[in-house]
């Protein structure tokens, strides 16, 4: 089952990187289709077993919410409100897309996986995965390949930002901080060859990170990793930041040149970004767009307590995507929608946290990753409405929380010291 978790997850990044069209029918693509076949797989392995445990039921119940809220919301629409402009087959392969799809991505990842080693291995593909994807785009903007597969912005505010391969360059920057920890984790518990690997591996997607341009997803570390060191301060090895200190030296030491050629081609965009930030532009126009979406709800104050329903915004004459995933959230699944998603997010938190007390030294490392991640990608979609990567972080979640699951069955052997009697 790995195997074709493995070839999903390639196939995923390669068509994300190089822009592939592998639309097989609207709504069905071939990386789509890899995911249901590992669906079915997944099924026919339990009825073959005759055995199925339902674990982590917060995760799997918060999906079925969240699309049993988002079916009956559209539902009403389509029956009973009628919104003017309301495309009915374009929401339902939004629905599908958004939440379909996620469910299934966390889904085969958390069940297909069996084992801690399962785990972990798939971690370090998804790493990987990701780091190529990131390569890729490095390479094509900066000449050493001509693929033209990756946008660059040419005017405004996009000016120089490059946007990856996971959509807009935020996109890209909310997915790179979420797994950056936990490349500093696959290479503190590596060694010769392996360590190098992952050192490049974290190098080139914190280079698109910088790339990128994204403010937000710079307040996503800031904010979100000083706020995961504090809750984990007990469970946090205490050379842990010592070795981060010794390796990020390294990185900066070999960052230095590369940045050097990246700035003649692009200039120093984040940190222009940073500089040239006008607090009266209200972050490039969010804090107009927040305020539109939130009137519009005040005029009909049960919206705030229902939401408008699935794929409302978009009818609603609104010229600007929201850039604000939980507001978004907010303003078409109303509260059930909002405060299930922080939810979900919480729980596999709590339990990341709570697993990391009592493992081994590695397992550790990655639940702490996870923590710093997840905390850091959900500060950043406050100013940022995902689609690509999506797909990537469910999986990353159905990964960890398998490991989380499995190393918690798993006892830990304690060398005990000899205790000789006093003279």
């Amino acid at each position: 089952m790995r195997y074709l978790l493995t070839l999903m997850l390639i196939v995923l990044a390669a068509s994300d990187a190089l822009k592939l069209d592998l639309s097989l029918a609207p709504g069905l693509s071939a990386k789509n289709a890899l995911s249901y076949v590992a669906l079915l797989m997944l099924v026919l392995r339990i009825i073959i077993r005759r055995e199925f445990k339902f674990e982590l039921p917060s995760l799997t119940l918060g999906f079925a919410i969240l699309i049993a809220y988002a079916v009956l919301s559209f539902i009403v629409i389509v029956t009973i409100i009628h919104y003017p402009r309301y495309e009915i087959f374009a929401s339902v392969l939004i629905l599908k897309q958004l939440l379909g799809d996620s469910a299934i991505f966390f889904f085969v990842f958390f069940y297909g996986l069996e084992s801690t080693a399962d785990a972990k291995y798939m971690t370090k593909v998804l790493l990987l995965a990701i780091a190529g994807a990131n390569a890729i785009s490095l390479l094509d903007v900066s000449g050493v390949v001509s693929l033209g597969v990756t946008t660059v912005g040419s005017s405004g505010a996009e000016a120089d930002r490059v946007f990856g391969p996971f959509g807009h360059a935020n996109e890209t920057a909310a997915l790179i901080i979420c797994l950056l920890p936990a490349y500093f984790a696959a290479a503190s518990k590596s060694s010769g060859y392996g360590k190098l690997i992952w050192i490049g591996s974290g190098f080139v997607s914190a280079t698109m990170f910088v790339l990128t341009g994204s403010r937000g997803g710079l307040v996503g570390i800031v904010v979100g990793y000083l706020w995961a060191a504090y809750l984990t301060r007990k469970v946090l090895p205490k050379k842990a930041l010592g070795n981060f200190m010794k390796w990020a030296a390294v990185a900066a030491f070999i960052a230095v040149p590369i940045f050097a050629v990246l700035e003649m081609k692009f200039g120093s965009v984040l940190l222009q970004r940073i500089t040239s930030y006008d607090p009266s532009e209200g972050g490039s126009g969010r804090t107009y767009i927040w305020r539109t979406a939130i009137e519009r709800m005040m005029d009909h104050p049960l919206s705030l307590i229902t939401g408008f329903g699935w794929n409302a915004y978009s009818t609603m004459g609104f010229i600007f995507v929201m850039h604000n995933h939980y507001l978004w959230l907010w303003f078409e699944l109303g509260l059930v929608g909002v405060i299930t998603y922080i939810l979900m997010i919480r729980n596999s938190l709590a339990t990341a946290k709570s697993v990391a007390r009592g493992v081994d030294e590695e397992t550790r490392a990655y639940l702490i990753a996870y923590i710093f991640g997840m905390i850091s990608m959900s500060v950043a979609i406050f100013f940022v409405l995902l689609g690509l990567p999506w797909p990537y972080i469910w999986a990353y979640v159905g990964t960890t929380m398998r490991l989380a699951v499995s190393a918690k069955t798993i006892p830990v052997t304690v060398k005990a010291k000899a205790i000789l009697p006093r003279k």
